[in-house]
């Protein structure tokens, strides 16, 4: 528990440097907590039940010295990466691990070594493979950094390998995270129809309450109705009129058993709605899922052409590559939200004349982006983008008054 204190406090002091670099203070006292729990680890190892955050510390004692020290400073880096890369091999932690191979890989290209930089980082992908647990974002990540090593080493054709073997591990930790993200969807469906049943069997079990006391309280005016027929003829009006209240209150009883049935058969109706919804959602997933697989394609399709044009230009792709993922899981949220329907009641408008283009143009104006973004996401000037809303609005039919956006937000 002490162990767990040290490490969470100079955590806390890690990032309040990270927000504040000017301020030395806080890196160091972060460091202060760090070596207490190294020594606490040093002294007794055998009460220290959570290896993780001793691996985890010395790694960031490592990282520290790495990102905020000159490189002179390189045999602490050292130093606190043995520590790490000990723990973690008896321990199993593949992540500290690959993290500390991409650090001395990055001390390797400092010197200008790049050979030994990339056996590094594969012996650091071996890890990842042979792990139980998959790890195609970690694996993304080592790919990336060896199509930066053959750069380096002038080596194109082997640095287009690795970008491949990127976009393709990339593309299964973004598969991953769909799953995990429809399971977690799931999941809170269910609990929400487990709390929607407990909720009924609440209601029905206060009804049966109800209904016994009111059987209870029949039962009483029954013995009393035929007390009082026992005792005198004269209460006979009185106990059929009693009697008549009884059936009253039995039709009442059939009126809520009535209520009780068209409250289940709303929530049927509900959960019903609730599984379309679902299955609607599903289906828009996977329209923005093409669109992605679309714009990936074609910028592969440009890698190839462009391989023989030199390193700068590969360069110049790559970068490419990357913002358009960046700007894919930032509007990922909007390409969900575009109906299924809506394809279709374009062409339908403009008599089947949109072209293939015109369609990924009026996505993006679903999505509200500018004539300035859609242009920096097709790599084309402004100019074209007003020409071709020009375009569409004279297939769709629209005046020249008439707002493109807001026709396109309406069949959304």
């Amino acid at each position: 528990m002490l162990n767990t204190g040290y490490y969470t406090i100079g955590q806390y002091y890690y990032d309040r440097y990270k927000l504040n670099p000017k301020q030395q203070s806080l890196l160091d006292t972060a460091k202060a907590f760090y070596t207490q729990a190294l020594d606490l680890n040093k002294r007794d190892p055998g009460h220290i039940l959570v290896k993780s955050n001793t691996a985890g510390i010395a790694l960031n004692m490592a990282n520290i010295y790495f990102q905020h020290y000159p490189v002179s400073y390189r045999d602490s880096v050292y130093h606190y990466l043995d520590l790490a890369e000990n723990i973690t091999s008896s321990s199993g932690l593949t992540e500290i691990l690959v993290n500390c191979y991409g650090m001395r890989s990055e001390y390797e290209l400092l010197n200008n070594n790049p050979a030994e930089a990339e056996l590094i980082l594969l012996t650091a992908l071996a890890r990842t493979e042979s792990s139980p647990i998959k790890m195609p974002l970690t694996q993304s990540r080592i790919y990336n950094a060896l199509a930066r090593v053959a750069e380096k080493q002038g080596d194109t054709k082997k640095a287009l390998g690795y970008m491949k073997s990127f976009v393709a591990a990339n593309e299964k930790a973004f598969n991953q995270e769909k799953i995990n993200n429809t399971q977690r969807i799931e999941a809170r469906y269910r609990a929400v129809q487990q709390e929607q049943k407990i909720a009924l069997l609440e209601q029905e079990a206060a009804f049966r309450g109800k209904r016994n006391l009111l059987y209870i309280g029949l039962g009483i005016a029954g013995f009393l109705a035929l007390t009082l027929l026992l005792v005198s003829y004269n209460y006979r009006l009185k106990a059929s009129i009693r009697k008549q209240a009884l059936i009253d209150k039995e039709k009442e009883e059939v009126i809520l058993k009535v209520k009780l049935k068209e409250a289940e058969a709303s929530q049927l109706m509900a959960e019903q709605a609730l599984l379309r919804e679902r299955q609607e959602r599903l289906e828009k997933e996977l329209l923005a899922e093409q669109l992605q697989k679309q714009e990936k394609n074609q910028l592969m399709e440009m890698l190839a052409d462009k391989s023989t044009a030199g390193n700068d230009q590969i360069k110049k792709l790559i970068k490419r590559q990357q913002q358009l993922d960046e700007e894919y899981e930032g509007h990922k949220t909007d390409f969900v939200e575009v109906h299924a329907a809506f394809f279709e009641q374009l062409q339908q408008r403009a008599g089947d004349s949109l072209t293939r283009l015109d369609m990924k143009y009026c996505s993006y104006i679903l999505m509200g982006l500018s004539n300035k973004e859609i242009s920096n996401r097709l790599n084309i000037e402004a100019k074209s983008i007003r020409m071709a809303r020009y375009r569409i609005k004279q297939k769709l039919g629209l005046g020249k008054d008439d707002n493109l956006d807001n026709f396109i937000r309406t069949l959304g």
